[in-house]
């Protein structure tokens, strides 16, 4: 819902979908999410059946520098969409880099 459309909402209609959604329930909605992959990742090296290998800090950096052009590209496609793209890939990078 854009801003001038909610701002045109009642405050009992406001409050509730502020309730309802926004960052709480995104970071609760996140945290079913992350517990998912925790069971699948379990289960997965618990099967015997797949190789899960985790990358040294070195390669993590050396992949990133290998995006940086694509990130670039899709960072510049935001601006006109008012999505704060180095913001989301400054988040993202850190939770890449073990630093959530």
């Amino acid at each position: 819902m854009n801003k001038e459309r909610f701002a045109s909402l009642p405050d009992f209609a406001r409050k509730a979908l502020d309730e309802a959604s926004g960052k709480n329930w995104g970071l609760r909605a996140a945290g079913i999410y992350d517990r998912l992959d925790d069971d699948i990742m379990a289960k997965l090296k618990a099967s015997g059946r797949v190789l899960l290998e985790t990358i040294s800090t070195v390669e993590r950096q050396r992949f990133l520098e290998r995006l940086k052009p694509m990130e670039a590209d899709w960072a510049s496609h935001q601006t006109d969409r008012h999505i704060p793209a180095k913001d989301i890939l400054t988040a993202m990078h850190a939770a890449i880099m073990g630093n959530p």
